[in-house]
């Protein structure tokens, strides 16, 4: 599992990186909390990434094509 932040200038940047991320299937959201997993059928095996995309230093407040309704954080 890969997880961390990505720092981007401007909202623009982060959504090209988002779009160049072709290895992994992606879910986000519009506060930034990006969730990737790739599936290896031959390990029998998930590889998954989570990231928190910052702008200027602060999440985002909307990303195009981002799914809250698909990602549910809770805390326990």
């Amino acid at each position: 599992m890969d997880e961390g932040q990505q720092h981007f200038d401007s909202l623009q940047a982060a959504e090209a990186w988002l779009k160049s991320r072709m290895e992994y299937e992606y879910l986000y959201r519009n506060d930034g909390l990006v969730i990737g997993w790739n599936i290896v059928k031959e390990r029998s095996a998930i590889h998954v990434e989570l990231w928190q995309v910052m702008i200027d230093g602060k999440k985002p407040i909307a990303i195009n094509g981002a799914r809250d309704d698909l990602i549910d954080v809770v805390y326990k």
